[in-house]
């Protein structure tokens, strides 16, 4: 579920970054083997992205970013939902049986940011702690996304991957198959203007998408990644959040920004 205001509730060429590499076990951002204006994904080719169900519905993405660690959006999840919920890891077609089959893993814990506000989605960021790590050595379908390592860069005009399983359209109907898109990173300055008349946007946040639409995310892609691709490697540099609508002209999608809350992600890991 994107998140929508009113209406409904809702990626980077990196020329100097640095990766943050959460995992013990594997490297990160390695890829294996609708989004609204996408393409279906080959399996494994956004091996991070992971589907949070309730029984066997999908509800939202969320990204693996170590063995035991997945970030989404502070929007899909609060601690009701983790009673009820389950991480499938692996997963590319979220309605049909597929060999290997996903893994399924419940939450032990999730923590949301302090400060997330529902009205006007700030710090809309979550982790979610599952009960089990995950085994990534010698799975092609599973890894984890890199971090940027620090937050000095804007990506302002790079090409960034958007990856999801929510509406191919506005109100329409949602794919099986995991869908990708890429859209260009749009400055805060820009977006504001754009959003201004619907909420503010700040340093924690990073818009993406074309002035004349036709491409966005939407519902069922929020607290899925926003990719930028480098040296090989897929950085994490947004969550999907919110938008108006889906794809519309002049209204670009809004992603949590990843790299604002580096320490804010440390931080709550190694505490639990």
């Amino acid at each position: 579920m994107k998140c929508t205001l009113s209406v409904l509730l809702t990626l980077l060429s990196i020329s100097s970054i640095s990766a943050l590499n959460l995992a013990k076990s594997a490297e990160c951002g390695v890829r294996g083997g609708r989004i609204v204006g996408g393409s279906p994904a080959e399996r494994g080719e956004h091996p991070s992205i992971v589907s949070l169900k309730v029984g066997t519905k999908h509800f939202c993405g969320g990204t693996l970013i170590s063995e035991e660690w997945v970030l989404t959006a502070a929007h899909c999840v609060d601690d009701s939902t983790a009673r009820l919920m389950s991480v499938a890891v692996r997963e590319h077609n979220v309605f049909g049986p597929e060999l290997p089959s996903a893994l399924i893993v419940k939450p032990s814990k999730i923590i949301r940011h302090g400060d997330f506000s529902s009205t006007t989605f700030e710090n809309d960021i979550a982790l979610i702690k599952l009960s089990q790590p995950i085994r990534l050595e010698g799975d092609e379908f599973a890894g984890v996304a890199c971090l940027p390592d620090d937050d000095s860069e804007t990506f302002t005009g790079q090409d960034a991957i958007a990856s999801g399983w929510g509406r191919l359209q506005e109100n329409g109907g949602s794919p099986a198959i995991l869908h990708q898109v890429t859209l260009p990173v749009m400055s805060n300055q820009e977006c504001s203007t754009l959003l201004g008349g619907y909420f503010n946007i700040g340093r924690g946040q990073i818009c993406a998408g074309f002035r004349q639409g036709g491409k966005d995310a939407c519902q069922g892609d929020s607290g899925g990644p926003l990719y930028i691709r480098k040296a090989g490697k897929d950085y994490l540099v947004g969550i999907t959040s919110i938008g108006i609508g889906c794809a519309r002209p002049r209204l670009p999608g809004v992603w949590t920004r990843t790299s604002h809350y580096l320490s804010w992600i440390v931080q709550a890991i190694n505490t639990h």
